[in-house]
């Protein structure tokens, strides 16, 4: 009967989760016996955090009864289907939204990442045991991604105003200023002396933990919010309007670690744009890019192995040499072909995603800002400026 029973919650499981994939959306789970529940995940070595409100998780029968709330827990997708037997075990009425490091779909953020697979695993790699029962994130990686879910999944709902104090407060029985000022308390953090998305989002970015800005202008929740958070950024990039040609490509750690995807990589690049300036990025440069650009999250899914980018390709459309491909076709359609080519040129391997490219003008200054650093940046625009001056 009980065996029964399991098979029956597991068809139940896999059921809703292949409906939240069709629909990109998050996994969610019934479970009863909670503490027993996180007492399987711990001994069977599932790679899991519980995200927040800890103090509230029920972890008696008799608190399981009187809970109304939703767990969050974020969870390595390796870890899907020990999650999924171990949940066809433990039945009930607590809800659990689960969400997987890499965003695999049907446990995502209407089809995204609830937290980029790099800060993700951040917080996955500190988190620490919470009374002996349940793993958390450390209190630093607690305190921001709680900002992190403050701006970019409840915003102004939140009760913390875009510039500048809400007048009208949201009706939440939550006070996440309080909340996110005592966290930064307990972790030797400084928040801004006045809390408002923009602030906290600047903060973010001074501690590498913001939202990528080339997620910014793609991410489905606090549309608004968010395309307002990019256009503030996009301010840093200065020489966008006068270098508008410009075309950024990362090239990843599966391509150059094999000198003939790479050099396949390159010519097909060069086929359509001619000469390009290839920069080779070394650790510092690494640890500024990963968590500031989306890049395909730079997670290799299932094997939950990171894979880097290398180097840093410089093309330009106009004024420096005509784009070649005729007609001209878009930088998605050109990864597209490069990653074509890799394919067609080596059958026999397993195929790397090799590339990843911006897709507007934006957000080439976004990689080129980020690929070279603030100071270099602008030194390296100021140079081609004054070389398209001479050739003129």
């Amino acid at each position: 009967m009980k065996a029964l029973l399991y098979w029956l919650n597991y068809l139940r499981i896999e059921l809703r989760r292949k409906r939240a994939k069709k629909k990109g959306r998050k996994l969610r789970l019934k479970i009863g016996n909670v503490n027993s529940f996180f007492r399987t995940l711990n001994n069977e070595g599932v790679n899991y955090a519980v995200l927040r409100w800890f103090e509230e998780v029920p972890l008696t029968l008799k608190l399981e009864k009187e809970f109304s709330n939703d767990v969050d827990i974020l969870f390595a997708v390796a870890d899907l289907k020990k999650l999924v037997q171990i949940a066809s075990k433990h039945p009930g009425y607590v809800s659990f939204d689960c969400y997987s490091a890499e965003g695999k779909k049907g446990s995502a953020a209407h089809g995204y990442p609830y937290y980029p697979p790099i800060l993700a695993y951040q917080i996955l790699n500190s988190s620490e045991l919470y009374k002996n029962t349940f793993y958390r994130p450390s209190a630093q990686a607690y305190c921001l991604s709680l900002i992190y879910h403050v701006i970019y999944h409840k915003g102004e709902s939140s009760g913390i105003g875009f510039n500048q104090p809400l007048t009208n407060l949201p009706n939440t029985h939550r006070n996440y200023s309080e909340t996110l000022i005592a966290a930064a308390s307990k972790c030797g953090l400084k928040l801004p002396n006045q809390l408002s998305l923009v602030s906290l989002s600047e903060f973010l970015r001074t501690q590498n933990f913001d939202m990528a800005f080339d997620l910014k202008t793609r991410w489905p929740l606090q549309k608004e919010i968010t395309r307002k958070l990019a256009r503030i950024e996009s301010k840093t990039f200065t020489h966008q309007k006068q270098l508008s040609d410009l075309v950024c490509f990362y090239i990843r750690q599966d391509a150059s670690q094999n000198e003939a995807i790479m050099k396949t990589t390159l010519e097909s690049l060069k086929q359509c744009f001619g000469p390009v300036d290839v920069i080779e990025l070394n650790d510092i440069d690494r640890e500024r890019i990963l968590p500031s650009v989306r890049g395909g999250n730079w997670i290799e899914h299932e094997k939950n192995q990171l894979i880097p980018p290398t180097h840093l390709v410089i093309a330009r459309t106009r004024n420096h040499s005509s784009q070649k491909c005729s007609p001209p076709i878009s930088t998605i359609e050109i990864k597209r072909n490069v990653r074509q080519s890799i394919i067609e040129a080596f059958p026999h391997t397993q195929r790397p995603r090799v590339i990843h490219g911006s897709d507007t003008p934006e957000e080439s200054h976004h990689h080129l800002f980020y690929g070279l650093g603030p100071n270099k940046y602008h030194s390296y625009c100021e140079e081609l400026l004054k070389c398209s001056i001479q050739r003129r």
